[in-house]
Formats: structure tokens, sequence, C-alpha cells
């Protein structure tokens, strides 16, 4: 069985680094949801949307990665493993991880830290999951915020007070930890009601009940451990602001994403669909799908299973006890936790494409990308159609216009003028706390209504 795992680990792997240089390939409007809008806002703003927007790229990155990815799969079933059942996994994995939380609460964090190696016994391919989503995460969050912190507690001292924003000096206590998840979430609770993007389908109390229960230790012991781990270390709370108000995270994760020609966006679709393949999704991802549908309990900061978080939660949890801010509290990443919060929320209105995550959460085998439906139509894994999407205030429609002199097919991606909301109203919804707009007189409603179950 070990060699088993061993030999399961480095197909993995070698699946993962050989076909993230294919993947690589791709135009830059594919991997990019923020380069394809600028493209669209420009092309609409020079042709007043008179003619559509078109892509041409040929099949052969997607039929190659089709089939490896399905050779894969024979090839992991044929290892002949037995995995712990689910259950068990869940069992043992919430106590590891319910202990870690207990030990930092007593302030033995890298003891607690420690404890989190003994995912890898109990789910072994949860490391190449854990791998994975820090590459994928690495190079948009975590460098430039850690860049930044190490600048400014490097060179602010040196500067005569009051410019060395000493004044500003901010120490995590248990009562800010206990009011960050109070408000994380009250902020859950509104969006189950109400969105930016209007009314909340209601799963009733019963179920949204048990995404709360299973989403304490599934997701808020995360960023609960973190701030364990910087409890007494003094943050600069004017460099947090001044870092939110100028964007230089969300400015410096822009330009690295620009130089490395690529975006989180196609790395998580790589990341995220290798996280389904047989035995992986058992012992990782299904942490995340444990329930039908979704529900804004189950929305990390970073969208991912308990055991995929490993490497992320040492990095940042190791950086706070050193003084560094978490990437989690980082004013940039809280607005992306409050966008994963309303993308995990079913809404009324799905136009524009604004359930597409939640579809991926009902068919589990579609819907891999974050937000851009055209990543997902390129590869033939688009619910709930791979030859027509709405995105925003556009119709996508995928066309297949012959081949090229290889054989393979050649896709022309075209965006029409649709009937959905716009998109960047879309955009701009996701970084607004607009639910709040609605969030009561939908509670008030549900209450006075037979919808409460």
């Amino acid at each position: 069985k070990r060699m088993g795992v061993i030999k399961g680990l480095v197909l993995l792997f070698r699946f993962y680094f050989k076909n993230m240089l294919l993947v690589h390939k791709l135009p830059i409007q594919l991997k990019s949801p923020q380069v394809l809008m600028e493209t669209l806002f420009n092309h609409e703003k020079e042709t007043n949307n008179k003619t559509p927007y078109t892509i041409e790229i040929d099949s052969r990155i997607a039929v190659t990665y089709r089939e490896e990815i399905e050779k894969l799969k024979t090839e992991m079933r044929n290892l002949g493993l037995i995995s712990n059942s689910f259950e068990i996994n869940i069992i043992f994995l919430f106590l590891i991880r319910f202990l870690g939380f207990l030990l930092a609460i007593q302030g033995k964090v890298i003891e607690g830290l420690l404890l989190q190696l003994l995912q890898f016994f109990v789910a072994p391919f949860s490391l190449f999951s854990a791998v994975s989503t820090f590459i994928a995460l690495f190079p948009p969050l975590f460098i430039a915020n850690y860049t930044i912190q190490i600048i400014t507690i490097t060179f602010l001292p040196l500067l005569p007070f009051p410019f060395n924003l000493s004044w500003a000096n901010f120490e995590i206590t248990n009562s800010f930890i206990f009011l960050f998840f109070v408000v994380d979430q009250i902020i859950c609770l509104g969006c189950a009601f109400s969105t930016g993007f209007g009314e909340s389908h209601w799963c009733g109390w019963k179920k949204l009940t048990k995404h709360f229960l299973f989403g304490l230790i599934s997701v808020k012991t995360y960023t609960m451990i973190i701030l364990l781990a910087g409890r007494g270390v003094k943050f600069n709370l004017a460099v947090w602001a001044l870092d939110y108000w100028f964007g230089w995270t969300k400015k410096g994760t822009a330009f690295i994403q620009k130089k490395l020609q690529t975006h989180w966006a196609i790395l998580f679709y790589q990341q995220h669909r290798m996280a389904h393949l047989p035995i992986v999704y058992e012992h990782a991802h299904k942490f995340h799908h444990y329930f039908h549908d979704t529900s804004p309990f189950d929305g990390h900061i970073y969208g991912s299973g308990m055991p995929e978080e490993f490497f992320m939660l040492w990095f940042e949890s190791i950086g706070a006890m050193y003084g560094l801010l978490p990437t989690s509290i980082n004013g940039f990443t809280l607005l992306i936790s409050l966008a994963n919060k309303v993308g995990h929320t079913r809404v009324e209105n799905g136009s524009g494409g604004i359930n597409h995550h939640p579809d991926h959460h009902t068919q589990h085998i579609k819907n891999f990308s974050s937000s851009s439906c055209i990543i997902d139509m390129y590869f033939g894994t688009s619910y709930p159609s791979n030859d027509e999407y709405e995105y925003g205030h556009f119709n996508v429609v995928k066309k297949n216009i012959g081949k090229n002199k290889d054989g393979y097919d050649i896709y022309r991606f075209e965006y029409l003028p649709g009937k959905g909301r716009s998109l960047y109203e879309l955009d701009d919804c996701c970084f607004k706390f607009s639910f709040f707009q609605g969030s009561t007189k939908r509670f008030s409603e549900l209450f006075s209504s037979k919808k409460i179950q």
C-alpha cells in the first residue's frame, strides 16, 4: 500500500507539472478573467458593441489534456488502493484540526501545526492537493502581501516619530479574534438571505444549520488558528489601511500575474479538476463538497477543502508569529473572501452566470473554473452547455469553424450581446457589502412565510 501511495503521488505531480506548461500556452484571454474583462470593455468602447468580440483557438491543448487526464484516472484506479471510507476520514481529520485549534488557543501553535502532519497518514493524497493549492495561490496572493509586510517592518522603524507609524500599532487579542469570527458569521448569514445580486435561494433553516455546523471546523478554524498564532503580536493598522486604500497588494498581484503571463484562475482550474480525481477527491476536496449544493458558510477565503490548506496554514501562522500580517486579513484578501461567500450562494435570479460555481456543487464534475466560463467551455467541462453560456451581459457561443493542418478542430468563441446583467456590475457587486441591502427585508419575509422549514 505504501508503494502504491508513492507511485500515485508521483503520477499526480508528474501530470500536474507537465500539464501546467501545456495550459500555459493558452491565450491570456482564456487564462485571465481580468484581462478578458478589460479586452471586452475596450472592444465595446471601440466598436460601440456593433461587432462581437471573437477568440479563435484550436482544440489541441484541450484534446491533449483530456486524453492525459483520462489516462491518469485509469492509472490511479489500477493502483488498486483501498482508501478509508470518507466518513472515517472526516472523523480523523476533523479531530486533528480541532485538537490543533485547541492547542493554538493554549498558545501552543507550533505543536498544533505539527499535529496537522497526521493528515498525511490518514489521507496521504491530500499532500498533492495541499501542494497544488499552495502553488496556485502563492504567486497571486502571498508574494505581494508579504513583500509589502517585509518592506514596512524593515524600514518603518528607521523613521522618526510620527512618520514611523508606531502610533498605529495594533495588537491581536482574544476579543478581536472573537469579534472577527462573529462578523464573519453575520456576513455569511446575510448572504444566505440576500446578496448584491438579489435574493438568495432559500434552502431552509435545517439545511443552513448543517452548513453552519460543518463549516465551523472545515472552514472557520483556518483563520482562527492563524489569528491565534498572531495573538499578542503588534501589526500596523496604518499600513493595512494604506495598502487597502492605494491597492498595493492588488496592484502587486496584477503585476506578478502579468509578468508570469498567467493568472491564478487557470492554475486553479487545473488544481481543482485534479482534486476531483479518483481517491484524491476523498482525501481532500470532498470536504468542500460534503453537502449537495452550497451555502455562504462553505465559502472559504480560498474556496478549498480543509485538507488542501495545510501549507497555507503553516505559512500564514508562522508569518503571523513573526509579525507579518496574515494574507487572510489583508484588505484585498478580505474582499476576495466576501466574493467567495457570495460565489458560494445560489441566487434566485441566476442571470449573467452568477450561479456558475453553485452549479459546480450540484454537478461536481462541471464548472471547474472559478468564474470564467470560457475555460470550461474550451475544455468541455461547462454546465449546462459547452456550446453556449451567459456571461454577464454577453452570450458566449462556441462554434466549430473547421480544422487546422494537424486535424484539430478550430473553435471560435463569440461574445454576442445578451440579456444578462452587466458583466461590470457583477464584478463590482462581488467587492461590495451591498448584500446587506435587502438582507433584513428578506429575513423578515422568510419569517412571515411558509418557507421556514
